[in-house]
């Protein structure tokens, strides 16, 4: 099979990253602990239920008041209570910690330190522009 496609395969020989200090080995482990937390968020209950619906959102104004701005504008105060509809706290709670930790750049999974990893020299330039 691979004959038939050799015009499409290319064989390298060697490690295709280069050598393996410890600082990529590192920063491989952190990419499989993104890739094995990211499979584990969409086998929850709170990613598969939203799969092929919209979230079913309630949201109320508490103590709102109008101002006119403009002739056809204006402005509203107040405090907007929401909830998520069929969910328990605990599922919100899990979701807003995952969402978190993609978020705060202080977490090594964050989105903002996997960038500083696919910035990285050794990362092939396919991957890099796919992140």
């Amino acid at each position: 099979m691979i004959r038939k496609v050799k015009h499409l395969v290319r064989v390298l020989d060697g490690p295709l990253l280069g050598e393996l200090t410890p600082a990529i080995k590192a920063q491989l482990e952190t990419l499989r602990r993104f890739s094995r937390r990211v499979d584990r968020i969409e086998q929850s209950g709170f990613w598969k239920r939203y799969a092929n619906e919209e979230p079913h959102v309630v949201s109320r104004m508490e103590n709102m008041t109008t101002e006119r701005t403009a002739d056809n504008s204006f402005a509203m105060t107040g405090r907007i209570r929401s909830m998520l509809m069929n969910f328990s706290q605990d599922e919100i709670n899990a979701f807003i910690l995952d969402y978190r930790q993609f978020t705060q750049n202080n977490d090594p999974i964050s989105i903002g330190n996997l960038s500083r990893i696919y910035s990285s020299d050794w990362v092939p330039h396919g991957a890099r522009e796919s992140f």
